[in-house]
């Protein structure tokens, strides 16, 4: 976990293409999604599905042969002491077709043809668009912010750049549509109001998971849905309590939603 953290956070704003394939080599991605145990007796279709479903293309734009396929070509990724180990022993090194394309592919191969197809750019703007601004972004925005994407061989600063300047991100539309996750809530509260804390259990951690987000333990791969899934009755309360917490001192029992 501590190795996909940092992964996330040396490229969560650079390249897109290096973030999806270091993901993808980080020994917990190989563990939570049995990419470790595959070969190429029986390939393991888990990453090859949720890369595509989830990371990079999106339902629709790939068949059941395409993850089949996929998951050959990534057989040998494995880990050998908590590192990356590519497994020649266990890879299929025979012709695979994938996505129209045919030839002698490894991951590596998987993932540059991923990102060749025009779903995956704008999959990737559309998901960034709605972290930051708001659900449903319209197509031009999308269409727009992908070519940029795409121009720049997947650098993401400059689609972030294009977005953060562009008017539709500064339009009624966009403004006060975010509910930030426990964790943006708690770490801004912690530094606009300058009080670290230094509590066993941590009162910041306890908080986080009465709210409804355990860091490191994501309820699957897909991770917590986010905006609106993070309120009701119960973690809204939470939120007034933490905050009045902060201010008052009084510390307030998180452990019924923990």
């Amino acid at each position: 976990n501590y190795h996909l953290n940092q992964v996330f956070r040396r490229h969560g704003a650079g390249n897109f293409r290096r973030l999806v394939t270091e993901v993808g080599k980080s020994p917990a991605m190989l563990r939570y999604l049995d990419q470790a145990q595959s070969n190429r007796q029986k390939p393991n279709e888990n990453w090859a599905r949720e890369l595509m479903e989830l990371f990079t293309l999106g339902i629709g734009h790939y068949t059941e042969k395409d993850i089949k396929e996929a998951a050959r070509a990534f057989t040998g990724w494995t880990e050998r002491d908590g590192q990356f180990h590519f497994d020649r022993r266990r890879h299929d090194p025979g012709r695979k077709t994938f996505l129209g394309r045919s030839g002698y592919f490894n991951g590596d191969d998987i993932i540059a043809i991923i990102l060749e197809q025009p779903a995956c750019a704008e999959f990737i703007c559309r998901k960034l668009w709605t972290y930051f601004a708001y659900e449903n972004p319209e197509q031009e925005i999308v269409e727009g912010l992908a070519d940029t994407l795409r121009q720049n061989d997947y650098e993401l600063k400059p689609v972030l750049r294009r977005m953060f300047l562009s008017h539709a991100f500064y339009s009624d539309k966009a403004i006060g549509t975010q509910i930030k996750s426990p964790a943006q809530l708690v770490t801004n509260l912690l530094v606009q109001l300058d009080a670290p804390l230094d509590e066993r259990p941590p009162i910041a951690q306890l908080a986080m998971r009465a709210m409804g987000q355990s860091l490191f333990s994501p309820p699957n791969v897909k991770g917590w849905e986010g905006g609106r899934a993070w309120i009701n009755t119960n973690t809204l309360l939470v939120r007034y309590n933490f905050a009045s917490f902060l201010v008052s001192g009084v510390i307030p029992d998180f452990g019924r939603g923990a």
